[in-house]
């Protein structure tokens, strides 16, 4: 259910409905606000964060964003990265195709999009027959900050 980011909430809200609705899940007003959070968040968020952003709009408790989150994650709507230094599990909706950079020192995740890299990955699925529905490629490694601070 990639979406194009300029497709607005509400278009995007009724598409996730009509997908939960066949998990025999339905509209919540919880479900709606850390959709809604996630929708318009740029970054990989915490399940507190989320929790942080959500109660500014309703009341809700931590373990209803990780049962809505682990919904999302079951149903591929959501990257999880964990981030160093702490391990921590971010969360981020897949509303377009994008991979991650990820720096082990600091934490921080760049999005990338590589063109050969694409059509690659569309040789290998035609060279293999396969229909991919999902797809993430997360690079671990140093990021330009931190392998300055190491000199």
């Amino acid at each position: 259910m990639a979406m194009d980011k300029k497709e607005n909430f509400n278009q995007f809200y009724e598409k996730f409905l009509n997908l939960a609705k066949n998990y025999g899940h339905y509209d919540s007003s919880q479900r709606e606000v850390i959709l809604r959070v996630l929708y318009h968040s740029n970054a990989h968020l915490s399940a507190d964060e989320i929790a942080c952003r959500a109660r500014k709009y309703i009341r809700i408790s931590l373990p209803t964003v990780y049962n809505t989150l682990n919904f999302l994650e079951n149903l591929g709507l959501i990257h999880t990265l964990v981030l160093p230094p702490f391990k921590t599990k971010t969360y981020k909706l897949k509303l377009d195709y994008h991979d991650q950079l990820v720096c082990i020192k600091c934490g921080t995740a760049m999005p990338f999009c590589d063109k050969k890299l694409r059509e690659k990955e569309s040789e290998i699925l035609q060279n293999y027959n396969f229909t991919a529905i999902n797809r993430t490629i997360i690079l671990y490694g140093v990021c330009f900050s931190c392998q300055k601070k190491q000199r």
